[in-house]
């Protein structure tokens, strides 16, 4: 057995050893896991593949298979093997990961491919961009020189003010060097293109030393996540900054506050009523409850189906609608058999017994222009004789219009004026 001053200094040169291995990333599950430095004479780990999540509109690509560790130990076995393949990588914005792709957080591209400027460059292929060169290696660009985590950043020149970005997986750049990203505590990834990224659960925001930094988001009483995210039955509160997450929004609660002066919002089926402090959020869309607004603020309101908002109403409630002498619904819509009139822009109109077969022509307003039917009939005249009559068949009516240069028909036919008959459909010549 050593003795312990021995295995003190086998400890200390293990250890020196281990500072100077590329250190590779463990996946488990699609999110980073644990860090793994290579010892001298250890293998180092490979990065495993990446499993997919589900919050991409579709499947990934091909699965993230991990490589070999990028630097041996010293004086020992060759570069780690490479991780079991997983599913394709996806982020909340669609898939992410391979070449051309935008890079998955934090920093991470598929088959040891090198993130660069935002975008994934497969691994082999040529880095060429954001202060990057030569061939991208397992993360590392410039042959595998720079990059990674634990190397120099790349893009430096000596005695020069330069930009340095890092290319691999959980790495970002401090100093001249590539140190680890997009953990608890850690610095912010800022490989993606838009944005500084965080593992997943976490937000960046800025630390005490004023520096982006990853913490955790969207509980009650934490910073809000990407684009104003918070848990189930929390909003984002922001009067300023990234916001925080707290029991506003919803229907009873206060309305959730913005910064730069925006109105204060609710969740899509509540609104904001009252003003300053006492601005609550109601219940909208239900019958008899206020119209819901649309995400842009303007017209038109909404309801649930089958109501409809009637502007006219100072409170702008929800009414049913698409009945005989109810409100027209949204788009003008009625019951079958029932045509909508008297409309006009974002006023509803009222339903009656008019537009179909054998009733007479709805009358819009008179900003809305003639009278109208059904697609597929013609209006042939208000009043006695008048109505809603088939056309567009041989014999019958030209639809659209009583002039041969504007009047349609079915295919095949034309419209010609024909004595006796007036204007209507007959075989095209």
């Amino acid at each position: 057995m050593l003795s312990s001053p021995l295995r003190l200094l086998v400890f200390l040169a293990l250890v020196s050893c281990s500072t100077r291995n590329q250190i590779g990333i463990q996946n488990s599950g699609g999110t980073s896991g644990g860090w793994t430095l290579g010892a001298g004479g250890v293998t180092s780990a490979g990065a495993a593949g990446a499993t997919g999540t589900a919050t991409g509109a579709t499947p990934g690509g091909g699965g993230a298979v991990g490589s070999g560790g990028a630097i041996a130990g010293s004086g020992g076995s060759p570069a780690g093997s490479a991780g079991s393949g997983g599913a394709g990588v996806t982020s909340a914005a669609g898939a992410c990961g391979d070449s051309g792709q935008p890079c998955c957080a934090p920093n991470l591209c598929n088959a040891g491919g090198c993130c660069v400027g935002g975008a994934c460059v497969s691994s082999g292929a040529t880095c060429s961009s954001d202060g990057t060169s030569g061939t991208c290696a397992n993360g590392s660009c410039g042959g595998g020189t720079c990059g990674a985590l634990g190397q120099d950043c790349c893009g430096i020149v000596p005695g020069v003010m330069t930009h340095m970005t890092c290319t691999g997986p959980g790495a970002t750049c401090s100093g001249t060097s590539c140190v680890a990203c997009g953990a608890m505590g850690a610095p912010c990834c800022d490989g993606a293109a838009t944005s500084l990224t965080c593992d997943s659960g976490l937000s960046c925001f800025s630390g005490a030393d004023g520096f982006p930094m990853c913490g955790l988001c969207g509980g009650d009483g934490q910073s809000c996540c990407d684009n104003l995210g918070c848990d189930t039955g929390l909003g984002c509160d922001a009067p300023s900054g990234l916001g925080t997450c707290t029991g506003c929004g919803s229907p009873g609660q206060p309305c959730c506050r913005r910064n730069s002066g925006a109105a204060p919002v609710c969740a899509g089926n509540a609104t904001c009523s009252g003003t300053g402090a006492d601005a609550t959020c109601e219940a909208c869309g239900t019958l008899g409850a206020r119209c819901c607004p649309t995400p842009t603020g303007g017209l038109p309101s909404t309801c649930d189906s089958g109501l409809v908002c009637v502007f006219g109403d100072a409170a702008q409630a929800c009414e049913p609608c698409g009945g005989d002498g109810q409100p027209c619904c949204a788009d003008e819509v009625c019951n079958a058999g029932l045509g909508c009139e008297n409309w006009s822009g974002s006023l509803p109109g009222t339903c009656a017994a008019c537009g179909n077969a054998g009733q007479a022509c709805c009358s819009p307003s008179a900003a809305q222009g003639p009278t109208t039917c059904a697609t597929g009939l013609l209006c042939t005249g208000v009043g006695v004789g008048g109505g809603c009559a088939a056309c567009g068949a041989l014999g019958q009516p030209c639809c659209g219009s009583a002039t041969v240069s504007d009047g349609t028909c079915n295919s095949g036919l034309s419209c010609a004026d024909v004595q006796n008959q007036g204007v209507v459909c007959v075989v095209a010549s």
